[in-house]
């Protein structure tokens, strides 16, 4: 566990959930869907479930709806997290699809977090702790609300890439 039980209890307790975040779970659900009727084989569908889950779920910015702030969710050179426009990329959260067994490493200076998947799990590393030190979370754990909420509170925009783009700030998650 990245984060102290207690400390995420005490964090969560004052934090402002969306009114929709248990409806925002049919998207995960249909994940746990493709999961148990399909194979995982493309960077086609990698980049589909990257966009519901970082998008649709957790509020991240779409590149696919530029804005004239930008967007969060970049895909390439490989997907990752962070603050983008034409002009300049900061990343602060690089993800990997696929293999989940072992922390990777970053390949951005920026990098503050690594995420990796599998479509069953997502795990969190801080790119500085051990490898042994991680926040795990079972996508079809999430049905739960408590689940679905510490899920939402670590990874979701507003708390993973709190003031990273304007200042050299780190992100609420590591504070």
């Amino acid at each position: 566990q990245l984060f102290p039980l207690k400390t995420l209890a005490n964090r969560m307790s004052s934090f402002g959930f969306p009114a929709n975040l248990e409806s925002r779970t049919a998207k995960i659900q249909k994940w746990l869907d493709f999961i148990t009727s399909s194979d995982r084989s493309n960077d086609a569908t990698d980049a589909e479930f990257l966009h519901e889950i970082f998008v649709d779920v957790l509020g991240y910015r779409s590149p696919f709806y530029p804005d004239n702030k930008g967007w969060e969710l970049e895909f390439r050179p490989t997907p990752c997290l962070g603050f983008f426009t034409e002009e300049t990329s900061h990343v602060v959260a690089e993800i990997f699809p696929g293999e989940i067994d072992l922390k990777p490493e970053s390949i951005h200076d920026t990098t503050e977090w690594l995420i990796v998947t599998n479509y069953h799990e997502i795990r969190l590393y801080h790119k500085l702790s051990s490898s042994l030190f991680y926040q795990q979370f079972y996508l079809d754990r999430l049905a739960d609300s408590e689940n679905l909420k510490q899920f939402y509170f670590i990874l979701c925009r507003r708390t993973l890439l709190t003031g990273a783009a304007k200042t050299q700030e780190a992100s609420r998650t590591s504070q």
